[in-house]
């Protein structure tokens, strides 16, 4: 990917600032005007943009994506109902794993799905975060999971 800086320049009509756009970087992005682009703060001082495209289908790859982070959503449900019905620290005869070293995988498949997911640009990484930020937020007011005394509090 190729990269450009670019000054902006006053309107000397109206005073607003223009981002003028060279006619090579037009032309091998392939933007025209009319173009709707998502601008993304890089938090070094730099902005990238990115022409919003809009689709109404996925490709395969998108599809498959999300179709097994579907399926490890599902894996993580049974997991914990395991744990919820027998316990942690449970072994099922025949396996090898507690409920605990269980739901640890299933978390591990789940949270490779999530980073395909970002990796293929399906959510954006920073919403992600700035969504579990919001979780941790209205858990700390409207569950007991950050409560001093709690069973299994640590420091």
């Amino acid at each position: 990917m190729k990269n450009w800086t670019i000054e902006l320049q006053d309107d000397p009509e109206t005073g607003d600032l223009i981002l003028p756009f060279p006619e090579d970087m037009l032309k091998e992005t392939g933007w025209k005007e009319g173009d709707e682009l998502d601008w993304k703060d890089n938090q070094n001082g730099s902005w990238s943009l990115t022409k919003r495209v809009y689709t109404s289908s996925m490709n395969n790859k998108e599809k498959e994506i999300l179709d097994i982070t579907q399926e490890e959503c599902a894996e993580v449900i049974v997991a914990i109902s395991k744990i919820s019905r027998f316990g942690l620290d449970n072994v099922k005869p025949g396996k090898p794993l507690t409920n605990r070293q269980h739901l640890a995988e299933e978390l591990g498949d789940l949270q490779a799905m999530i980073d395909l997911c970002i990796d293929h640009n399906l959510v954006d990484k920073e919403e992600v975060i700035v969504a579990a930020g919001n979780k941790i937020a209205k858990l700390k007011k409207w569950s007991n999971i950050f409560e001093s005394g709690s069973e299994h509090e640590q420091d």
